[in-house]
């Protein structure tokens, strides 16, 4: 039994149809499932920039309860660390991981200042560690601020962090 063209040809119709169907439907289940996974991608970021300043913040309390001072070079590395992650991170981190990031900055920035008069051949790049940490506590207040907190809601929230150390 042979069936007539034209029935074919609607079958055919029909089918070009739901192939269209279905490859609109997988576009927009990949257009999804890519937004999700940039979405991941986003949180992933975020909770790795808040353990990397969790990660300095831990470094700085060692420092600080060390007995002796810390070379040129440990102090620049973790000097560069900071300022490359603020340089990546500032616009995403949340009121907490900025708080930290300005108590780390305060305390750099002090000790920066308190190194310039130590030698004549490192004074230059300590000015430069003051500045740019001075620079960023700046920005945080101002952002932390912006965000409704008040000058003296960061200071006891940076005193409540200086009071773990």
């Amino acid at each position: 039994m042979m069936i007539p063209a034209h029935k074919n040809v609607s079958y055919r119709r029909s089918v070009d149809e739901w192939s269209r169907l279905f490859y609109n439907l997988g576009t927009e289940m990949k257009a999804v499932s890519d937004e999700i996974l940039k979405q991941i991608e986003g949180y992933l970021r975020i909770f790795m920039e808040v353990l990397f300043l969790e990660n300095l913040l831990e470094r700085l309390k060692e420092y600080l309860q060390m007995e002796d001072t810390i070379s040129f070079e440990e102090f620049s590395g973790f000097y560069n660390e900071l300022i490359e992650e603020l340089n990546q991170s500032f616009d995403h981190l949340d009121q907490d991981a900025r708080i930290k990031a300005l108590y780390i900055c305060s305390v750099v920035q002090s000790n920066a200042d308190s190194r310039i008069r130590e030698s004549k051949s490192t004074a230059k790049a300590f000015k430069k560690m003051s500045a740019k940490s001075g620079f960023w506590k700046d920005a945080i207040k101002f952002h932390l601020g912006k965000n409704g907190m008040t000058a003296q809601e960061i200071e006891q929230a940076t005193e409540a962090i200086n009071s773990g150390v």
